[in-house]
């Protein structure tokens, strides 16, 4: 009976073992794993570091079109309003001259007649 007990007690060590063993290998595999993410995680964060470095240039080049196209509204509008002015003007121009090239028509007209009369 002693040697089934010393048997039974070395099955149970043998086990204890195993197990012992099947735990630290599936702890290393845990920590090879926790490993792994861990590096994956700081090449994302790398990453997200330059693309918000990119981010901030961007912003930065998107303000000074920004003002560009608000400095660029700003003289086109003066230029509308400068040309509305000589729209007007040539209108005027025009509206001038047409009368005055009917007043003349009528004096070469008069003038004609005058000529033919005497």
């Amino acid at each position: 009976m002693k040697g089934y007990i010393m048997k039974k007690e070395n099955m149970r060590t043998a086990k204890r073992f195993d197990f012992e063993r099947e735990t630290r290998v599936l702890l290393e595999d845990i920590q090879s794993g926790v490993k792994i993410i861990a590096e994956g995680h700081t090449g994302i964060i790398s990453r997200l570091d330059r693309v918000e470095i990119r981010l901030g240039a961007v912003e930065s080049e998107l303000h000074t079109v920004k003002m560009v196209v608000f400095d660029l509204d700003s003289r086109l509008t003066k230029v509308e309003h400068r040309l509305t002015r000589v729209e007007d003007r040539l209108t005027a121009v025009d509206y001038k001259l047409d009368t005055s090239i009917g007043q003349n028509n009528e004096r070469f007209a008069m003038i004609e007649k005058k000529l033919t009369l005497s």
